[in-house]
C-alpha cells in the first residue's frame, strides 16, 4: 500500500498531472459542472463573440497578449494558426508549455513586447487594459507589432455597468486587489478614441454580460467562488433571451490603419 501510495503521490506532482489539470480546467465540461470562476461567463458570453470576431485564421501568425490560461490560445491552434502566447505570468506560460510542446510561448509585460515591428497577421488582448498600469502603452506596443491592415481583437470591461455591481463587487477590495485591475473599464467612445489615436480603427463592437450576467457574478464574489459553475451559468445564460440591464463587458476588432 505504501508503494502504491508513493506511486500516485508522484504521479499527482508529474508535469503529466499538471497538464491535466490545466486541461481540466479550460474544457468546457469545467466552466459549466465544475466550481465557478471568472471564466464561466466569459466562456458563455464573451467567447463566442470573439472568435467570431476572429473569423479565418489558417496560417496566419497570431499573437494572444495576456494569454492567461489559454481560452483562446488553444482555439487559434486548433484552427491551424502560427500561434505565439504572451503572459506575464510564468505559472500560465508553464501550463500551456507542457499542454502544447509546440506551442510557441513568451513570459512577457503587453507594455514591452519583444517582438519586432509590424510582425503579426492578427492580435488578441482579451481582458488584459484594465490590469495595465500604462494601457495606452499597452495599446502601442499592439499598434507597433500588427502588420499593416492587419487587426486586433480587444476585450475589456465596461465603465458603467449596473451601479449596484459597481457598488458592491467592483469597488470592494475583495474583488479588486486580488484580480489586480487598475480600473473599472471603458465606455465605447473612450476605447474608440485610444485605439484610433494609436491607428487602430474600430471595424465593430459586441456588448455582452447584462444584468443577470452580474447578478451571478455578485453571487459567486459572495462565496468566494464556491458556487457550482452550472448554478452560474443558469443564471447567466438568462442574458441570451433578456439584455436588461448596462453590459459589463465589450469586445472591440480594430484594424491597423
Amino acid at each position: 500500500m505504501r508503494k502504491a501510495s508513493s506511486l500516485t503521490s508522484r504521479l499527482m506532482t508529474s508535469s503529466f498531472a499538471k497538464v491535466m489539470k490545466h486541461r481540466i480546467m479550460q474544457s468546457s465540461y469545467y466552466l459549466i459542472f465544475g466550481w465557478t470562476c471568472g471564466d464561466t461567463p466569459r466562456y458563455l458570453h464573451q467567447r463566442p463573440i470573439v472568435l467570431d470576431f476572429l473569423g479565418e485564421t489558417n496560417s496566419l501568425f497570431i499573437l494572444d497578449v495576456g494569454c492567461g490560461a489559454g481560452m483562446y490560445t488553444l482555439e487559434i491552434l486548433r484552427r491551424r494558426s502560427n500561434a505565439v502566447a504572451l503572459d506575464v505570468r510564468i505559472d500560465f506560460i508553464k501550463f500551456l508549455k507542457e499542454s502544447e510542446p509546440k506551442l510557441h510561448v513568451v513570459l512577457g509585460d503587453a507594455q514591452y513586447l519583444p517582438f519586432k515591428n509590424e510582425v503579426f497577421d492578427k492580435m488578441l488582448c482579451s481582458e488584459v487594459l484594465e490590469h495595465l498600469e500604462d494601457d495606452i502603452k499597452g495599446i502601442k506596443e499592439i499598434a507597433r507589432c500588427s502588420k499593416q491592415g492587419g487587426s486586433t481583437i480587444f476585450s475589456a470591461p465596461c465603465d458603467a455597468p449596473c451601479k449596484w455591481f459597481r457598488d458592491k463587487v467592483l469597488n470592494a477590495e475583495s474583488f479588486r486587489i486580488p484580480f489586480g485591475h487598475k480600473r473599472h473599464g471603458y465606455s465605447m467612445d473612450e476605447f474608440a478614441f485610444m485605439l484610433e489615436e494609436e491607428g487602430l480603427i474600430v471595424q465593430s463592437h459586441s456588448t455582452n454580460m447584462y444584468f443577470f450576467t452580474q447578478l451571478a457574478l455578485y453571487f459567486s464574489h459572495l462565496t468566494r467562488n464556491r458556487l457550482p459553475a452550472l448554478l452560474v451559468a443558469m443564471i447567466s445564460l438568462t442574458d441570451k433571451a433578456v439584455k436588461f440591464g448596462e453590459p459589463y463587458n465589450i469586445v472591440i476588432t480594430a484594424r491597423k490603419a
